[in-house]
């Protein structure tokens, strides 16, 4: 009866949750990976290549993880 009714938005939730949670798990892999290379720029070329190179590792993880919200 009703309470079936009400578990239909939960497999949606939990999704939502597990997305947010991996999206979480990936940034800060990311973000400990970068730590652990130490950006160490040696002139403000090298810092323009490393700006550039954060902005594109940015634009692709928010790509996958539109894409992901998106298969829903």
């Amino acid at each position: 009866g009703s309470a079936h009714g009400k578990g239909v938005l939960n497999p949606l939730r939990s999704l939502q949750l597990l997305l947010a949670e991996a999206e979480r798990m990936v940034v800060l892999q990311y973000l400990r990976a970068l730590m652990q290379g130490r950006l160490v720029c040696r002139g403000a070329h090298e810092r323009t290549q490393v700006a550039e190179r954060l902005q594109h590792d940015a634009a692709q993880l928010r790509e996958l993880f539109l894409g992901l919200v998106r298969v829903r």
